[in-house]
């Protein structure tokens, strides 16, 4: 990760560790990496401890993109235990 995309990720560790269990929206400019971001800390804290994740997008391209992000980072580990679906009949 970039030195901003790790400092957004502890930003969420500190989010976690003060609220627990909390909701958030991830602000960066297009082609900052909130993909890779948001996917870095779902793997590190999320999948790691059994949370569920809802990852919403309003384009089935950027819900490939997160599946397909993944799928690079973790393998096969998290096949089975995370799902990123959606459909929109105008995308």
């Amino acid at each position: 990760l970039k030195v901003y995309q790790q400092k957004v990720v502890n930003v969420l560790k500190a989010m976690e560790t003060e609220y627990g269990n909390f909701s958030t929206i991830m602000e960066l400019p297009t082609g900052a990496g909130k993909t890779l971001t948001a996917i870095d800390y779902i793997v590190s804290q999320a999948l790691e401890n059994q949370c569920k994740v809802l990852w919403l997008t309003h384009r089935d391209l950027l819900l490939q993109q997160a599946q397909n992000e993944l799928n690079k980072e973790t393998g096969e580990k998290y096949k089975s235990k995370c799902v990123i679906a959606g459909s929109l009949s105008h995308a």
